[in-house]
């Protein structure tokens, strides 16, 4: 997708979601993924603001590219499933916020795996959240 979006919605009500998003923000919008197994990227040109990911069962991924911009809290819901999060190298002041993320899923940023005990523990970079 190209557009710019400002408080949209993308939602797949059934089946499974296969998004890459390349436009130049993505500003307080939400993606709710099908309850397949979903695959969401975004762009080195995406900018994320205050933004809202919920992926539903299955195993899902999610990447953010290197050169992604965070502003504000970007919020994962990782949902049921054994999912993966992949970072690459992140620029702005925003959060990336993980919300049921738990013992099945993974966080890999820049090559480096992260468990749900080590995010709890302090060692993921200090841009990752944890939330329950």
């Amino acid at each position: 997708l190209k557009s710019s979006f400002k408080k949209s919605d993308i939602t797949v009500d059934k089946g499974q979601l296969d998004l890459t998003v390349t436009s130049p923000n993505f500003k307080k919008s939400t993606i709710t993924g099908g309850g397949k197994s979903d695959s969401i990227s975004f762009s080195k040109e995406t900018k994320l603001v205050g933004s809202t990911l919920s992926l539903g069962t299955g195993k899902d991924s999610i990447t953010f590219a290197n050169g992604v911009e965070l502003k504000g809290k970007t919020t994962v819901k990782t949902g049921k499933g054994k999912d993966i999060i992949e970072v690459g190298e992140v620029s702005g002041k925003g959060k990336l916020i993980l919300s049921d993320f738990s013992k099945k899923d993974r966080l890999v940023v820049g090559g480096d795996t992260y468990k749900l005990a080590d995010i709890q523990n302090g060692d993921a970079p200090n841009f990752i959240r944890l939330e329950s």
